[in-house]
């Protein structure tokens, strides 16, 4: 991980081969997890069957990883997640990295996204993160 110093603030920057991609999608109150990269996914997330269609117009059940609120906050703040609102993409649940013209979603707007789905308040957030990084060590 680099530091970079800029006006006396310092930023950690993330390689790039670790950071994931994810679509945060309102209505479910999830961000589906579409390129997982880095050890976190081993003790975060949970794999969910939801309905897609596809190219054809077919609707089936497919498993796809999902993060919760807190999860996709914590990784947001850390830098190893980029995570788009899914009404600003127009593409549905698909994304691919690569053909993305906007800007993912800064902390503070996760914050502002996140803080209140499956009442998720900031005190409980705070809790939870205490609790995961102390068990995690």
């Amino acid at each position: 991980m680099a530091t970079i110093f800029s006006l006396g603030i310092s930023v950690d920057r993330t390689s790039s081969k670790a950071i994931s991609y994810a679509v945060w999608a309102p209505g479910l109150s999830r961000a589906h997890v579409t390129l997982a990269r880095g050890i976190h996914f081993s003790s975060m997330g949970h794999s969910a069957p939801r309905l897609v269609t596809d190219q054809d117009g077919v609707e089936k059940l497919q498993k796809r990883l999902e993060l919760l609120p807190e999860e996709a906050i914590y990784l947001i703040e850390r830098g190893s997640l980029l995570c788009w609102k899914e009404a600003d993409l127009g593409l549905g649940s698909t994304l691919d990295p690569s053909s993305v013209s906007g800007s993912p979603m800064s902390v503070q707007q996760a914050f502002a996204e996140m803080i209140g789905k499956e009442d998720l308040t900031l005190e409980k957030f705070q809790v939870r993160l205490r609790f995961s990084v102390t068990s995690q060590s």
